[in-house]
């Protein structure tokens, strides 16, 4: 179709006889005709990579201030530091535009047989110089320049002074390079022998005649150099400080990797397009090999470690001490506002009820982000059986913890990692992606303990039997089944529909082998696209886990498996429990304002409704199972009371970065009106006295 499509425009439109040259066949001749806007008709197919490139730069800003905030906006959100490199970014990115499309206006014409581009002919038969096009293509940088300094004033992160500051010293910075680099082509890149035959060699439109090459592509290829070495030079800084606060941000990294995507796929079609081969022909071939790569896919570390008993639901609601009570938390997911408004929340009853409230809490089961707060929280316990830290500035400094950000550590992974991953199959490069280094960021900052967020799960059991840590269960998916994952310190019994990392029956092969308690909490919030779905690093064909919010975005589903376990247990002595509800976000309270649709509207309709259903149907089912629950604990003389903490803003954000006025607005919401009623069912619950021990056998339906 693509021959078809270019030879019929050349017989229509020359009035010469030529030669293509994939076939080495002569086409047909009419009449010369003078030019008509029909000769750009080729420019456009020809031009698809820059055109995507441009139209990227102008909408993302777009899509993120307007269509998806809650995912984008963040990465609008940059210091002023990071506005340099922004900046820099932005205007590599527009200078790659303008350079490759220069190409195909100056050379396309010998090499396609098509003719000159018919508007502004004159201007695209000439070089594209610094001076003369330059800041006309820089302009095009302006709507994400902008748009960052919008969001990073409103944000709170910096002053409209001090972002223009580094956005002229990122453009400084491009100048300077630019011009270097003008510099150095000047001095010898066209005499070049060596750089001349690698031009030369794609035949027409690259060589000149028999001693050189087009002028144009020698500009081309020294400014794909410099482009390539910014690109490096980020990258390899980053490698050695990834997990630290980042002085390149994720917007950066991004517009870096448009420009390498922009030389590279541009001068690829250049290339390709003579021969009729479809892009899209390069990346299927590229992921049929992948699969062949087996070092290609994302793994998560699997280690050897000691055997520890496992540890039932009736054990762990036993543990503490006689009479006490029992809380068990849930824990939603929603990025990295879900970590924070999770840390908040527990640290928060903690300090109002000191150390009775992380003394009573026996479970949190978390999905995704609400499981990075969760170990947060669970981490705050001394291992020497002390429980919480008394200091509140201690409990403060987890949730700053849980706050911080993991976006420009991801946006490192896909930038460079990941693309390492494609093109450099090496086992030692296996474990480096973004999914790593999510990891290395949530454990930066942390206090070396002898419980540290990189010991094993088995290690993180110590003190769950007593009573003086709690358990915790963090939820993925098992993206080959679509079963619930559980990662955690207390095991259930083995129910269709979930399995665990423990489950001998189902996963010998993890037998004798651990994973990391931050590497379960990544795991679970394998948020889609943002984190990789990932495999074991054992051998053999293994599962990839995915986030937990896949089956049950809330906890619920693991809390209520496990509280029902542990209340059936024979000898059962607890009577009171407390059901705390984290939840990142509220439901929809009003059904959604229906619209008339089309018939692309089939096209996306099965996907629309898999995510809706979500949250419509998780939660009702879960309300279900409690009331269910709830009902069997009366009929047993047993009470279970129910407080839900909701963080009800639904433009905060989802990604893995909060703005300073973001976190503000937590800790507002928090000490608000509006958490007081949940608050005083959970003092309420803590100050009642125990109740009157059971004299009658409960009835058998109890076991």
């Amino acid at each position: 179709m693509h021959r078809s499509v270019l030879s019929c425009y050349t017989v229509c439109r020359l009035g010469q006889r030529v030669t293509d040259a994939a076939t080495n066949t002569t086409i047909g001749s009419v009449q010369n005709q003078d030019a008509s806007a029909w000769d750009a008709l080729p420019y456009f197919y020809l031009l698809r990579v820059q055109i995507i490139t441009f139209l990227a730069l102008l909408s993302f800003p777009f899509l993120a201030l307007w269509l998806a905030p809650n995912l984008l906006l963040g990465v609008f959100d940059v210091t002023p530091l990071g506005m340099v490199f922004v900046t820099l970014g932005a205007a590599l990115a527009s200078w790659t535009v303008m350079v490759t499309a220069w190409q195909v206006f100056l050379y396309g014409p010998e090499r396609f047989h098509i003719r000159e581009f018919p508007f502004r002919s004159s201007m695209f038969k000439e070089l594209p110089t610094r001076v003369g096009h330059s800041p006309v293509f820089a302009l095009f940088s302006l709507p994400v320049i902008l748009t960052a300094m919008y969001v990073s004033k409103n944000g709170g992160t910096s002053s409209y002074l001090r972002l223009l500051l580094g956005a002229l010293g990122g453009a400084v910075l491009a100048f300077a390079l630019l011009v270097g680099g003008g510099q150095l082509q000047r001095r010898g890149w066209s005499e070049a022998k060596p750089v001349t035959a690698f031009l030369s060699f794609f035949g027409p439109g690259f060589k000149k005649d028999a001693k050189s090459a087009q002028e144009g592509h020698y500009l081309a290829l020294w400014s794909f150099l410099l482009s390539f070495l910014v690109y490096v030079a980020i990258g390899i800084g980053k490698f050695f400080r990834i997990g630290d606060p980042a002085t390149v941000p994720t917007l950066a990294d991004l517009l870096v990797l448009l420009m390498i995507l922009c030389w590279g796929l541009s001068a690829a079609t250049f290339i390709l397009d003579l021969f009729r081969v479809p892009l899209l022909l390069l990346f299927l071939v590229a992921g049929i090999l992948s699969t062949q790569f087996h070092d290609t896919d994302s793994y998560f570390y699997m280690f050897s470690t000691k055997s520890t008993p496992d540890l039932s639901p009736a054990q762990v609601i036993r543990a503490g001490k006689p009479g006490s009570s029992v809380i068990v938390v849930a824990a939603s997911g929603g990025g990295i506002k879900a970590a924070a408004w999770t840390t908040r929340v527990l640290t928060g009853l903690e300090e109002s009820n000191p150390r009775i409230f992380g003394d009573s809490v026996r479970l949190i089961s978390a999905v995704s982000g609400g499981s990075v707060g969760a170990m947060y929280f669970v981490s705050e316990y001394e291992p020497n059986g002390a429980g919480l830290p008394s200091n509140p500035n201690d409990l403060e400094e987890a949730v700053a913890r849980s706050e911080a950000s993991s976006l420009d550590d991801i946006a490192w992974g896909l930038v460079y990692a990941d693309l390492i991953h494609v093109f450099v199959p090496l086992p030692f490069f296996k474990h480096l992606d973004r999914g790593t280094a999510l990891e290395e960021a949530l454990t930066r900052e942390l206090p070396n303990r002898k419980h540290h967020l990189f010991s094993p799960l088995s290690d993180w059991r110590e003190g769950v039997p007593e009573g003086w840590r709690p358990a915790v269960v963090f939820n993925a998916t098992v993206v080959e089944s679509g079963e619930r994952f559980l990662l955690g310190t207390t095991d259930l019994s083995p129910a269709p529909g979930r399995s665990s990392l423990r489950d001998k029956k189902e996963f010998p092969q993890f037998a004798g082998r651990d994973i990391s308690l931050v590497t379960a909490a990544r795991l679970s919030a394998t948020f889609p696209y943002v984190s990789p779905a990932a495999r074991p690093d054992i051998a053999g064909k293994q599962i990839h886990a995915v986030d937990g919010g896949y089956t049950d975005n809330y906890g619920m589903a693991t809390l209520l498996a496990w509280l029902d376990e542990a209340l059936r247990a024979q000898g059962n002595p607890v009577r009171r429990v407390l059901i705390i509800e984290i939840r990142a976000s509220p439901p929809a309270t009003e059904p959604p304002a229906l619209s008339w649709r089309g018939w692309s509207f089939q096209s996306y309709a099965p996907i629309s409704a898999m995510l809706n259903v979500r949250d419509t149907g998780q939660l009702p089912r879960n309300q279900e199972e409690l009331d269910i629950l709830r009902r069997f604990a009366a009929s047993c003389n047993m009470d279970i009371e129910d407080a839900v903490f909701e963080y009800p803003p639904e433009d905060a954000p989802l990604s893995w970065h909060l703005s300073p006025n973001d976190q503000k607005e937590i800790e507002k919401f928090w000490v608000s009106s509006k958490t007081d009623r949940p608050k005083q069912m959970v003092h309420a619950f803590l100050a009642a006295a125990p109740p009157p021990p059971v004299t009658t056998p409960p009835p058998s339906a109890c076991q």
